[in-house]
């Protein structure tokens, strides 16, 4: 289980606080919420649709607000203080210092990572992502891929039916010829799910190997 401390301690601005509650979440708040999401269905703490829903809610976010209660049962509320397994209460408030003391490799591994600016960290980088990680972001993909097809399709309805009505509006209903045909792509996104997302799954995979290889890991 993340450590509450740990976990929260990474945001820039808590979203627990009520004063930070309206603040507009960044992609880095949201990738830590889905990153959480990930590891608890990689321990078997989320079955599959509630990782896929909640993945949804978190990437959907607005407001810091929002984030809190899609990891409520996940990730302790408040961390530790004090000396009993934590950072001694002086220090607790020096800005990216973990609120506990790690306890595993994984731990220091995380810490670590949250040590790390989020504007030196690579949109691409993939060297320490888990498995769980690695279906979250292809799911992700997946998503963006119907969000993409479903603009394309309203776009060039619009289009087409301003263009009907300019001309004319002959009998031809022409524009549904063109509606059909963006449709069609939609459905196939959305009937591919599963290939799409394991050809993501793939292409990730291989990323992270080019890139492990590049740092010398295996």
């Amino acid at each position: 289980m993340v450590s509450g401390g740990d976990f929260w301690a990474a945001f820039p601005h808590d979203p627990r606080r009520r004063d930070n509650a309206e603040l507009r979440a960044s992609d880095a708040d949201r990738e830590r919420i889905v990153a959480a999401l990930a590891d608890a269905f990689a321990d078997g703490r989320l079955t599959h649709d509630e990782l896929d829903a909640r993945t949804t809610s978190a990437t959907a976010a607005r407001t810091l607000g929002e984030l809190p209660r899609l990891v409520a049962d996940l990730v302790p509320s408040a961390g530790p203080r004090g000396l009993a397994g934590g950072v001694p209460g002086g220090l607790s408030g020096l800005s990216g210092l973990p609120a506990s003391l790690p306890r595993s490799r994984e731990d220091v591994g995380r810490a670590a990572r949250n040590l790390v600016p989020d504007r030196l960290r690579g949109p691409g980088e993939l060297v320490r992502s888990s498995p769980a990680e690695l279906d979250a972001k292809a799911l992700e993909a997946w998503r963006e891929r119907r969000r993409a097809s479903l603009v394309i399709l309203a776009t060039a309805s619009a289009i087409a039916w301003v263009l009907w009505a300019i001309t004319g509006a002959p009998s031809f209903l022409w524009p549904l010829v063109v509606m059909g045909a963006f449709g069609l792509n939609v459905g196939l996104t959305v009937a591919g799910r599963t290939r799409i997302v394991a050809d993501e799954r793939a292409r990730l995979e291989s990323r992270q190997r080019k890139q492990r290889r590049r740092r010398g890991l295996r």
